[in-house]
């Protein structure tokens, strides 16, 4: 365990220095450079599916972990994103119009053609949140509804958004990103905004708009090869807190911009920013949170455990 008190917590309303974060180095390393495709969790396990094909699981409470390539898979075939389902059933999308069904060791199950494209799969509780590839904004971001295609309905108050930009621009700018269900409340967020929409089982939403995320211009975050997004990723924990992972900006020390996260934020239920964190190493992702602490995966693939 190494213990490292290296960063500086502000207050959101006073802005007043508070003492350090607590950072420690719980287990690992759990994962390779790989891409994470990705991820979801319970208090005390994550998934995470990788672009190598395989399915990471960990365990969270005794630090084990296995990896496991993802079979049967056509010609092809590769995953993209994860999401778990109130049943304890994990789904991915199979290149972008599969849905596939896999177990906790990695072998695909089920296989559900869908006729449109698809670019974002999420867990829902007892649902899937689907985002169906669209050119022309504005309409439903996200779709709810029972494995594949039918009963989907409309889901969350987020609505893509026009820009003016080419349309493959335009439906980058659109993509969403959703974290774990708390709860039966789910964040998403779309890549260019540091505001996060809460929506609980009913579908009804709220955006928070968040303070001290760093945010760039549309087109600096399509051109850059390391875009510094506002929200990386976020978690809820069961308290209502709201933990947030962005790109912010690398310690002067830092000799080469490394990818990653490197500012974890901590919101109240209203998006009042109550610790604004600079890490000493980029993150990659949130794999839990609680009232006052969040278990992180570094970018050299540590599971680190943080505390303002």
């Amino acid at each position: 365990m190494v213990a490292i008190a290296a960063l500086l917590s502000i207050d959101g309303c006073a802005r007043q220095t508070t003492p350090p974060a607590r950072w420690r180095v719980r287990f690992g390393p759990i994962v390779g450079p790989t891409v994470i495709v990705g991820h979801v969790n319970t208090r005390s396990e994550a998934w995470l599916m990788t672009g190598a094909d395989s399915l990471v699981h960990v365990n969270l409470e005794d630090g084990r972990s296995t990896t496991t390539k993802l079979e049967p898979l056509a010609l092809g075939e590769h995953p993209w994103g994860l999401a778990l389902l109130a049943d304890g059933t994990l789904w991915t999308l199979l290149g972008r119009s599969v849905l596939g069904q896999v177990s906790p060791q990695g072998r695909v199950l089920r296989r559900i053609p869908l006729t449109r494209v698809h670019v974002g799969l999420f867990g829902g509780g007892r649902q899937l949140l689907y985002q169906v590839i669209n050119f022309d904004p504005p309409v439903e971001a996200l779709l709810a509804g029972p494995p594949g295609e039918a009963e989907r309905r409309p889901w969350s108050g987020m609505r893509t958004r026009a820009f003016p930009l080419a349309r493959a621009a335009v439906a980058a700018l659109n993509f969403v990103s959703c974290g774990q269900a708390t709860e039966g409340t789910i964040p998403c967020w779309f890549p260019d905004q540091a505001a996060v929409t809460l929506t609980d089982r009913s579908g009804a939403s709220r955006e928070l708009r968040l303070e001290g995320l760093p945010t760039v211009a549309p087109e600096v975050l399509l051109t850059s090869e390391n875009p510094r997004r506002p929200v990386r990723d976020a978690l809820l924990s069961q308290g209502g807190f709201l933990w947030v992972l962005g790109s912010g900006t690398p310690p002067r020390t830092e000799p080469t911009e490394r990818p990653g996260g490197w500012l974890l934020n901590r919101y109240d239920s209203r998006g009042v920013m109550l610790h604004r964190m600079q890490l000493p190493e980029p993150a990659r992702l949130l794999l839990s949170a609680t009232d006052d602490g969040c278990l992180m995966l570094s970018t050299t693939g540590y599971v680190i455990e943080v505390h303002p």
